[in-house]
């Protein structure tokens, strides 16, 4: 997660989450993190690009309009996503958040189905070639605003590759028939995101069962000595 803890106190879902307070702390720590996932062969997802900090309401609830000028986020939101869009650091993916940017859309529109952000300030401005993903759509920034036929269509409009339903199940098929209407452009396009992505996979090791328990035990042991017990 590439978002900046202006206010640990705010009810944004972020509290907790952060890596830092400024944009060098988050980056330092961030880019340890991404590191040493790939390092392991795990493929890395950054997330909540533009920059869901300065929002001041959770996007699981409502759309949050975050009022930040281009000068603000080049200083603090977007300079730490610039590090990991391009060269060694890149993450493999990018996750696009719910939040309305009037400096981007004049329009009420969340960032996640805006051609703006998506095609112009990730793919074009900042040159990001990974695989480009909606947040979870079935948050109530998107279900109080769109039905889904409109959020399908509006997501590959964007430049997404993936459109992610995380909850509503029984709608899995119906968003299926409405992708196969839409052009062919944007699903070939999103289909080659996809397997670009799939082909840098690597090929999974045997399950283990004694080795996922001392993973786990390790992890855990790691989460206690900087938290502690509680």
């Amino acid at each position: 997660i590439f978002d900046i803890s202006f206010d640990d106190a705010a009810d944004n879902s972020l509290r907790g989450r952060c890596y830092g307070k400024d944009p060098g702390e988050v980056i330092r720590n961030a880019a340890a993190f991404n590191l040493a996932m790939q390092r392991t062969g795990v493929l890395s997802c950054g997330k909540h690009f533009p920059g869901y900090s300065a929002a001041t309401i959770d996007a699981h609830h409502d759309l949050p309009k975050i009022d930040r000028s281009c000068d603000q986020l080049d200083r603090d939101e977007l300079k730490v996503f610039r590090e990991f869009t391009r060269g060694d650091a890149a993450v493999d993916s990018m996750m696009i958040c719910h939040g309305w940017y009037p400096i981007f859309d004049a329009q009420k529109r969340p960032a996640s189905l805006s051609p703006t952000v998506v095609r112009g300030l990730l793919r074009e401005d900042m040159g990001f070639e990974g695989l480009v993903m909606t947040d979870d759509l079935d948050m109530g920034a998107i279900l109080n605003e769109y039905s889904l036929e409109q959020t399908m269509r509006l997501a590959f409009e964007a430049g997404n590759d993936l459109a992610m339903i995380c909850h509503r199940i029984d709608q899995i098929e119906r968003a299926a028939e409405i992708i196969r209407r839409l052009p062919s452009a944007q699903t070939e396009r999103a289909m080659a995101g996809v397997q670009r992505f799939k082909e840098k996979l690597p090929v999974p090791e045997e399950f283990s069962e004694t080795r996922f328990r001392e993973i786990d035990r390790e992890i855990w042991e790691l989460r206690v000595a900087v938290l502690g017990e509680e």
